[in-house]
């Protein structure tokens, strides 16, 4: 799908094709897991004999998933840490399988939706990791064309789609792109593996008790770093891989629990502080377009996930307790000066 991107693009065809290389898949080294953990976690098929499964386009795919044996556990193995990238390259594997059966069967009237679907699984892992995470040019990528009999078939295959499609190359807006590449994303707390991984990376705290948690305002912070400890495990586990959006939602949350605890003890000048410290990550979240992910919503209602927490909240954060409206805008300059701070890894 990778080369019919690039015919549609560019309106022809590229002379200078690279060798394809086959992976090996049977005998893998993982960091931090073992190949079984991988295989029984994720209930991968089993490696595929390559003489049949090389020897037709599609190959083997004894679970009827639509993604080939051994492409299926070169996408686990390579992206097991990570289940939205490893279900963008599902998502592309089964959509080339598709296309493939559609230029087999003649079916031009799935032409179209198919070339639009790959489109969009590419724009929206540009969306998700600011590239195309590997999906058009790397060595899983390459296992759609790796004989020469695929490579030489999916070169014709193409061909001929692009014949019959005409693929806009609009981007997609901010917004149509949240809306849209949603589906793409996989919650981490579907795999066992990366809960338990970034747990122990992070040194999380435990899951609190739901009932003792919410019973105060403040829950339970086991590990007195003044964040909620349900709190902070939910802005790991959806930040994990982003350090500036890490810190900025670890800053925000942490900033909540010291207002609470200033405006408790009536503690103004602090509070006036406090407010604006929260006015600098909130400004840096806009800078670095850290408020468009979409677990940010999720996150930040966290703050006042119980009716008690909610109408403190409320109460709390009226300007009136300073007897004036608190500034509400920085200025460019400023943004530039004190945001690259939420770029540090030790930031506390």
């Amino acid at each position: 799908m990778k080369n019919l991107l690039l015919i549609l693009a560019a309106g022809s065809v590229i002379s200078c094709i690279p060798q394809s290389k086959e992976l090996n898949t049977k005998n893998v080294t993982l960091h931090n897991l073992n190949q079984q953990e991988v295989e029984t976690e994720l209930n991968l098929p089993p490696e595929p004999n390559p003489k049949i499964n090389n020897s037709t386009i599609l190959g083997v795919d004894s679970n009827n998933n639509e993604i080939r044996d051994d492409w299926e556990r070169a996408i686990a193995f390579e992206f097991y840490n990570d289940t939205t990238l490893r279900n963008l390259h599902n998502k592309s594997a089964i959509n080339s399988k598709r296309l493939t059966v559609a230029y087999q069967t003649n079916n031009k009237l799935a032409y179209q939706s198919l070339a639009e679907e790959s489109k969009e699984i590419d724009d929206c892992a540009i969306y998700f990791y600011g590239k195309d995470a590997g999906l058009r040019a790397s060595k899983i990528a390459n296992m759609a064309e790796n004989t020469k009999e695929r490579l030489s078939h999916i070169m014709k295959r193409d061909l001929a789609i692009a014949k019959e499609v005409k693929l806009s190359s609009r981007q997609l807006a901010p917004y149509e792109q949240k809306k849209v590449c949603s589906k793409y994303k996989v919650s981490t707390f579907t795999n066992k593996i990366n809960t338990k991984r970034i747990e122990i990376e992070f040194n999380l705290p435990p899951e609190p008790n739901l009932e003792e948690n919410n019973s105060t305002i403040l829950g339970i912070d086991s590990n007195n770093n003044e964040i909620r400890d349900d709190w902070e495990r939910a802005i790991v586990f959806e930040f994990y891989d982003d350090q500036i959006a890490l810190n900025l939602y670890k800053q925000y949350a942490k900033n909540s629990t010291q207002l609470t605890k200033a405006f408790e003890n009536e503690n103004k000048a602090k509070y006036k502080s406090l407010k604006d410290d929260k006015l600098e990550i909130t400004s840096c979240m806009g800078y670095y377009d850290k408020q468009n992910s979409l677990g940010v919503e999720n996150i930040i209602k966290m703050e006042e996930n119980t009716r008690q927490r909610l109408f403190h909240i409320v109460e709390r954060d009226a300007g009136s307790y300073l007897g004036s409206s608190p500034k509400n805008e920085l200025s460019e300059n400023k943004l530039k000066s004190i945001c690259p701070k939420f770029n540090n890894y030790n930031l506390k």
